[in-house]
C-alpha cells in the first residue's frame, strides 16, 4: 500500500473533530493527491464520456468482463456459468445484452452459502454485517 493510501486510510478512521481539524490543510493539496489514482481515472472517464458515446459502450462492457472473469472464480458463479454452458471464450466475448441469460441473484442464495461466493483466502477478507433493509443479516 503506498504512503498516500496509508495516509488516506488513517484520515478516515479519524475522529470528527480531528478531521475537521486536518482538512483546511489537506484542501490545499492537488486533487490527484487527495482523492487518488481511482478517482482521477474516473473523472477522465467521465470528461472523455461527454465527447465520444461509443467509449461508454466500450468501458462497460470491459468492466463487465473483468467482473465476470472475476465472478468465475467463486465457487457459486464457477458452477453456474458451468450449468448454464458458458465458457471462459464466452465470458470474454460477453456483452451488456447477454446479461438476460444469467439468473439474479436472491439474498437468500448469499444467506444459504456466502462461503461460495469468495474468491481470495479468507485471511485477505474483512468480516462486515448489514442488517439490511429486511432486518436480517447477509
Amino acid at each position: 500500500m503506498s504512503m498516500l493510501n496509508r495516509l488516506r486510510t488513517a484520515y478516515v478512521q479519524m475522529p470528527g473533530p480531528a478531521r475537521r481539524l486536518i482538512s483546511p490543510a489537506l484542501a490545499m493539496l492537488a486533487v490527484r493527491y487527495r482523492y487518488g489514482r481511482t478517482y482521477a481515472e474516473y473523472r477522465d472517464h467521465i470528461a472523455r464520456a461527454k465527447i465520444d458515446p461509443d467509449f461508454v459502450a466500450q468501458w462497460q462492457t470491459e468492466r463487465l468482463r473483468a467482473m465476470l472473469g472475476a465472478a468465475s472464480r467463486t465457487r457459486h458463479y464457477s458452477e453456474l456459468f458451468k450449468r448454464l454452458g458458458l465458457s471462459d471464450r464466452d465470458l470474454q466475448n460477453f456483452t451488456p445484452g447477454d446479461l438476460r441469460e444469467l439468473p439474479v441473484l436472491t439474498k437468500e442464495q448469499l444467506r444459504e452459502d456466502p462461503t461460495a461466493f469468495i474468491s481470495v483466502p479468507a485471511e485477505d477478507l474483512d468480516v462486515v454485517s448489514t442488517g439490511g433493509s429486511s432486518g436480517t443479516p447477509l
